[in-house]
């Protein structure tokens, strides 16, 4: 854990006595997330929480939550945000199933390793150039029942994999890929996906 990993917020709360708790989260998440998360579900332990100084309310409410400079030794709440730290924060409705995540994952770090931007087709089209982060290309999948992800190098269309979600995948989740193009590197990212 480190300033480029994560960052530290400070989250308030009265009771008689205003208190206040520094914790780390994921520094890619934002404030309603980690808010929902820690406040509203409930994942913040506030017995952690420590005095601060002359505050008094009448009764116990949550108050602010702010970025705070990095405190390394501050707790660690990454473990309250799974579903976001896997990379899938923005399929709320468990798409892609969970069974095919790990073949999709290979499938973008199969594209990315080999320097190829990424053009996302589903409605509309969405370019991805080479060393993005792999979590906005995620944030963009699974929006519907399927996608094409075409591959780009030096301004020339260089394949495409076709893929189509809960198509019988559970027993084999490289079903997944329905359709590919008959390239060299099409078929070298194929062998690395997980069986």
């Amino acid at each position: 854990m480190n300033e480029e990993t994560h960052r530290t917020v400070t989250i308030t709360a009265e009771m008689h006595t205003s208190y206040s708790i520094e914790v780390n989260v994921p520094s890619y998440l934002d404030d309603d997330d980690i808010w929902q998360k820690l406040v509203r579900d409930g994942h913040l332990n506030g017995s952690n929480m420590v005095c601060d100084n002359d505050g008094w309310a009448d009764s116990w409410t949550w108050g602010d939550m702010y970025d705070s400079d990095f405190n390394p030794v501050a707790d660690d709440y990454s473990d309250s945000f799974p579903e976001i730290t896997d990379c899938w924060e923005d399929h709320i409705d468990s798409y892609p199933p969970p069974w095919e995540r790990p073949v999709i994952e290979a499938l973008i770090d199969g594209i990315i390793k080999r320097g190829f931007s990424i053009e996302i087709r589903c409605g509309t089209r969405r370019m991805y150039g080479p060393g993005i982060d792999k979590r906005e290309i995620f944030a963009e999948l699974a929006a519907g029942d399927e996608d094409v992800i075409a591959l780009h190098k030096d301004g020339k269309h260089s394949g495409v994999f076709h893929l189509i979600y809960n198509n019988g995948s559970k027993k084999d989740p490289r079903v997944v890929i329905h359709d590919y193009s008959c390239h060299d590197w099409c078929e070298e990212i194929m062998k690395e996906l997980p069986q």
